[in-house]
């Protein structure tokens, strides 16, 4: 994770493919954004904020005495994020760790942890720090991924992937047992979307960014790209994705 995640490189293919192959219009990051629902002097906080990007359409929207805290364990992305969103007021920049919230108890109306849960080492106790610093009305909010992903509809043909390497920690399957330890209640919603991919350079680099596959020999990017090629048809690739969002509470 800490090579991953010093730098913004790799995070930003992922994102740049998912923003190019989409197929549902709405985009994810505005979907999420649909259930923040954030009212005039709402104290946010986001863990594990990354580039700040999937704020930057919606920015200018947000209430004008909002606090919204972003934090990330990366120093280089806290700086991207304060690149990205350093011009809007509302927003403040800090490194932290989810496993120990440097900020007081019942400080924050609305928490967000989106697609990161599955790095945390120690979950539980990053989901009671999450519990502490949120409001006694506070939501909680957190995307994944579901076990049908991308690598898994491309495992059957290109087997070097190995299922058995992806991070099932925290899914859109297990994620809502693990998160009704901590809270009493938890909604869970999918984004309907896929994947329509013309450029399969595009999907090869994808793949060699992922946390997954550090260490796939680049002697493969040849025979990678030509047998995704060969499952183009008329000239597009569809692959399914399953993402989606627990909403908690209490």
């Amino acid at each position: 994770m800490n090579t991953q995640y010093k730098t913004p490189e790799k995070l930003d293919v992922r994102r740049a493919l998912h923003a190019k192959y989409s197929v549902n219009p709405q985009g994810f990051d505005k979907w999420l954004h649909t259930f923040y629902r954030i009212k005039p002097g709402f104290r946010v906080l986001e863990l594990g904020c990354g580039t700040g990007a999937g704020w930057l359409a919606q920015a200018s929207a947000l209430p004008r005495d909002a606090a919204i805290t972003l934090t990330d364990l990366s120093p280089c992305m806290v700086g991207r994020a304060r690149e990205t969103l350093g011009a809007f007021p509302q927003f403040a920049f800090h490194m932290a760790d989810i496993q120990s919230i440097p900020f007081e108890s019942g400080s924050f109306d609305l928490v967000l942890a989106h697609m990161m849960l599955y790095h945390v080492p120690d979950l539980a106790r990053a989901l009671s720090e999450v519990r502490r610093v949120l409001k006694p009305e506070g939501r909680f909010l957190c995307a994944t991924f579901g076990e049908h992903t991308v690598l898994n509809a491309l495992q059957p043909l290109l087997p070097e992937l190995r299922a058995e390497r992806f991070n099932r920690r925290f899914t859109l399957q297990n994620g809502a047992a693990t998160l009704g330890a901590v809270f009493s209640i938890v909604e869970r919603h999918d984004y309907e979307d896929a994947l329509a991919i013309t450029e399969i350079g595009d999907l090869v680099d994808y793949l060699y960014s992922l946390p997954s596959q550090e260490g796939l020999s680049p002697a493969l990017r040849p025979s990678i790209a030509r047998r995704l090629r060969e499952r183009q048809e008329n000239g597009v690739l569809r692959i399914p994705k399953e993402y989606g969002l627990f909403i908690c509470q209490g």
